[in-house]
């Protein structure tokens, strides 16, 4: 019995495997720094540095007031109103505008007075802001240019800024106050409420401040000018208004309560205790 020849099959060539596809990659996220161009990036971030460091110097003790120093050395000192030379320049401008108006009041035969206070009449609100700058003649301004220029520039030496408030404070407040209890049917023009005023306020600054220079600066103004103080009593045979002097000193004392609290250290913030 013959066995079948057994015959190998054939064997097929292998088949290259075929390489898988390349994973798919998630898009890139979208960077501002790479869109910006190189320069423009460093010079963004060099600002920003620059402002950080100027940020961290003006926390630096003592930077502000050096930089209050150089602003201040930058005016000259005969237009600092924080020295005495410089104060004295700026009120004896002040005085020459209140000139200015009288003489212009004088051409027009003092028809500019038609602008004063008119107590508790509409038509004389206008008079608060304009009263200081109108007087009844020459002699009445006369009479009153040494006190404005000698009691305003010791107010004047606090500071420009101090000055103009107190004297906004004196003149709308005081001006209001002058509206509502002067005599009715009057006319008031000068400007003695605004010295009054001045006066309140270097009395409420040294009351309310307690600080030992602002005590003998304010005892300086009552021995030289003390005696004004009268004219703050009713007076019934007289041409000046105590009730305009009253209303400025209210004013002036509300100012100084005002900028100078009592219980602040002045020692700790000298700037904000001035304005």
């Amino acid at each position: 019995m013959s066995v079948p020849e057994r015959r190998p099959m054939p064997s097929r060539p292998a088949t290259p495997a075929t390489p898988a596809p390349p994973a798919a990659q998630p898009p890139a996220a979208h960077s501002p720094a790479a869109s910006t161009p190189p320069q423009r990036g460093r010079s963004r971030l060099g600002e920003r540095w620059a402002a950080a460091k100027e940020r961290a110097a003006d926390q630096q003790p003592g930077r502000t007031q050096q930089r209050d120093e150089r602003r201040t050395r930058a005016v000259p000192s005969w237009l600092d109103a924080r020295s005495w030379i410089g104060a004295i320049v700026l009120m004896c401008v002040f005085t020459a505008i209140l000139w200015a108006v009288e003489l212009i009041n004088l051409t027009e035969d003092h028809g500019l007075d038609r602008f004063g206070i008119r107590p508790r009449a509409v038509a004389g609100l206008w008079g608060i802001a304009t009263q200081p700058f109108l007087h009844r003649s020459a002699a009445h301004m006369g009479s009153e240019t040494v006190p404005v220029i000698l009691i305003g520039w010791v107010v004047m030496v606090a500071g420009l800024r101090t000055w103009a408030v107190v004297t906004a404070v004196v003149v709308l407040l005081g001006g209001l106050i002058t509206w509502l209890i002067g005599p009715s049917g009057a006319l008031l023009v000068g400007a003695s409420g605004m010295v009054f005023g001045w006066m309140g306020y270097l009395l409420a600054r040294a009351i309310f401040s307690r600080r030992i220079k602002w005590i003998l600066v304010a005892a300086a103004v009552l021995f030289f000018y003390g005696t004004l103080l009268a004219g703050l009593l009713p007076s019934l045979h007289s041409n000046v208004s105590w009730q305009a002097n009253l209303g400025g000193f209210v004013g002036g004392a509300v100012a100084g309560a005002a900028l100078h609290p009592r219980g602040r250290d002045s020692r700790l913030s000298p700037r904000r205790a001035v304005l």
